[in-house]
């Protein structure tokens, strides 16, 4: 495998990773505004 074809793979895994990472924290924070939305409307 040449450099570049290394570099372009890692470029790409990092996006991916990131990716992922972002789609679970957005998640994460839509659950987290979901539970203190049901919590004000229940109290």
């Amino acid at each position: 495998m040449s450099v570049e074809m290394m570099l372009k793979s890692s470029i790409v895994l990092e996006e991916f990773i990131m990716t992922i990472i972002g789609i679970v924290l957005a998640r994460n924070v839509f659950a987290v505004h979901n539970v203190a939305l049901n919590e004000k409307m229940f109290w």
